[in-house]
This record gives C-alpha cells, structure tokens and sequence, in this order.
C-alpha cells in the first residue's frame, strides 16, 4: 500500500503542472496574438474552445484589449460571450467613449435600464448637455434641481420628511457670494492644512465631479454645537468612540448652508441619525443607503432601497485614533464612504463629525474626524 501511494504521489505532481503549464502556454498564445493586434486570429483561436473555456477566453481577450485601450476590440469579444455582465461591460466602454445612443441599447440588453438611464444622464451633464440630462434622469426616475450659483443640476430624493441629495456635491464656490474655495490637489500642500475653521479647500481624486472639502469648506467656517442638550450614547468599534444614537431634549434647528446651494444646507448629527432611524436605525440604514454596483466585495446589505445613491467615496489626508496619524493622499477608493456633518463636539475642535458607510457592514455609524480631511458632502433641503 505505502508503494502505491508513492507512485500516485509523483503521478498527481505531474499531471498538476502539466495542466498548468498547458493553460500559461495558452494564455501567453492569447495575448501574444492581442500584442500585436492581430484581433482576428485571436477571436478564431477563442471560438475553437468549447462551453465555458470559450467563454473564459473571449473574457481573458476582452479584459486584455479594454486595458490596452483597444476599445473596440474589447466590444467584439464581450460580445461573443453574450451574457447580462458581458453587456454592462460592453455599456460602459460605450458610456466612456461617450457613445450614449449605443451605450443605452447595452444597459438595456443587460436588464440595467435604470441604473444605466442614470450614468447616462450623468455623462450628458458632464458634456453640458443639460436638457437630454434632464431627460434621462427622468427617464430614471430621479428628481433633479439646479443650483443656482453654476447652473449645475443634481439628483435628489425624498426620504421620509427629508429631501437629500442623491449624489455628492461638486461645488466650487460659495453660494453667499463668499467667493471660490481654493482647489489643492498636491499632497504636500493638503498635509500643511490645519485642523480648524478657516483653512478651506477642495480636491479630486480624478479631477472630475468627484469633490472632497476640508471641514472649513464645508461649513464655511461655522459649525454646529447642536448637542450640548442632548443624550448621547456611544460604543467603542476598533478602538474609536463611535456615536449610536442622539435623544434631544433641546435642539438648535438653525440651519447650516456652508458650502451647499441656495435653499439647501449642510445636515447635523442630528438629521443624519433621523435619516438612519427612518431606514431601521443604525444597524441596517447603512445598506438601504448603499448603491448596489460601485462597492467591493461583500458590499454587505446593499439594496439602494432608499435611492440615496450612496457610492464608494475616498477620502484624502485622513489623521485619526482609528488610522493612527497616518499621512496618505486618497485612501478607500471602492470600500468607504464619508459625509461631513455640521457637528463639532465643541467650539473651535480639531475634530468635527462624519457619517461613515462600508462594504464590510450594512450599518451606518458617525464619529470624529480631523477637519483637514478631504471628505464628501451631502446636502439637505431646507
């Protein structure tokens, strides 16, 4: 017996490399063939695979020509393997190329109209086109306004009592007349940016809509102490001190504009954590908030039922308790999300409040962070 399974030993050894070396050699042929642009050679020897292999090909091809930039290429051979993935990944090389007409026919295909209907009208606005914007956001079903101070138009969505925005905000000035708010995108120079009310500045991570502000910014310099009558409970996660839940006895209804549009203004801890217990409270709201595509894995309890579009939103220069002091520029690009509150624990604090969502929990939590960050804004109607 101990024989035998000295000779199956080295027969299970071989035939494991041997496969695997089988398939390197194939995927080097594969690529080989897409290096040097012979497109046609390459889907020829994908369709002489068979069932799921022919599949995996073709996926391997399209990944390969869409990191290369050959967009085109990548379309045929998603197209070859003809599924509802296939067809979103088609959708947005289309969407991307700013080919919307095609782009919109895919989403369909895929079973996404809403959702595509939306990323759509957000190209649209990104190329100034505001009226087929208009179109497609309604054809998604998505209230919108336009803020005055640039014309720029947003979704927004009712939840409950509350009208939130349902995407963040990409301000660059006041709308009080206060002027523009300083862009820094160099690293070095957000790290020289205080903890305090009146360094205000603004970044992007892709210079596009994608805006953090620094706590000043957000507020405008002033903040809210709105809890100092109210009960507050608290439970430790990691280390942090994170807020549960507010009870108010006597609170301080006075909005906060800061860097929001006219009729809008910047939510407090206290409106944050009506929104949650609107969705369930704190261990669920998180989820209901979360949009279901944009996350990394496990995106734990997404549904978007709330339509608060909530989407992964990196953070720049964080320094806190849980992070340890830690200087970086971006961090969390497909895993959290953060929203300034109005709040501050005190006046003149170095710290301010955030909301906090993540792929890892379906929960929503608000704790402290140090007013340089670069954190997203959210804003609430009036």
């Amino acid at each position: 017996m101990k024989s035998i399974k000295n000779k199956i030993t080295p027969c299970l050894f071989i035939i494991f490399f041997t496969f695997f070396f089988q398939n390197l050699i194939a995927q080097n042929k594969l690529y080989e063939l897409i290096r040097y642009g012979e497109y046609d050679k390459a889907e020829k020897y994908c369709s002489k695979k068979r069932g799921s292999k022919q599949a995996d090909c073709f996926y391997k091809m399209a990944e390969r020509c869409y990191s290369w930039g050959e967009y085109e290429a990548a379309i045929e051979a998603y197209k070859k393997i003809g599924n509802k993935e296939s067809y979103e990944k088609i959708a947005n090389i289309y969407l991307k190329t700013k080919n919307l007409i095609e782009a919109e026919e895919y989403f369909i295909k895929a079973g996404l109209e809403k959702y595509g209907y939306e990323k759509i009208a957000i190209k649209y606005r990104e190329l100034n086109n505001l009226n087929m914007a208009t179109e497609f956001f309604e054809k998604a079903g998505k209230q919108t306004f336009t803020d005055e101070r640039d014309g720029k138009l947003y979704m927004c969505v009712t939840i409950g009592d509350q009208t939130w925005m349902a995407e963040n905000l990409f301000a660059e000035e006041f709308a009080n007349g206060n002027g523009r708010i300083a862009y820094i995108d160099d690293t070095e120079k957000w790290s020289a940016l205080g903890d305090n009310n009146t360094d205000k500045a603004y970044s992007s991570e892709t210079g596009d809509e994608n805006y953090v502000y620094t706590w000043a910014a957000a507020t405008n310099g002033i903040g809210k102490q709105v809890i100092r009558k109210a009960e507050l409970s608290f439970e430790e996660k990691n280390g942090t001190k994170l807020l549960k839940s507010i009870s108010v006895a006597s609170y301080d209804s006075t909005v906060l504009q800061g860097v929001c549009p006219a009729g809008w203004h910047l939510p407090d801890n206290v409106e944050w954590t009506e929104l949650f217990e609107y969705l369930g409270g704190i261990d669920v709201a998180g989820g209901k908030m979360k949009d279901t595509l944009l996350w990394a894995s496990p995106n734990i309890g997404a549904t978007n039922e709330s339509g608060f579009n909530a989407v992964p939103k990196a953070i720049k220069h964080c320094e806190n308790q849980y992070y340890d002091n830690i200087l970086f520029d971006w961090f969390g690009m497909e895993s959290i999300s953060y929203w300034w509150s109005a709040s501050e624990l005190k006046a003149n604090s170095p710290n301010a409040y955030v909301v906090y969502l993540s792929n890892e929990s379906g929960s929503a939590q608000i704790y402290e962070v140090n007013k340089s960050s670069g954190i997203a804004v959210r804003c609430i109607k009036n």
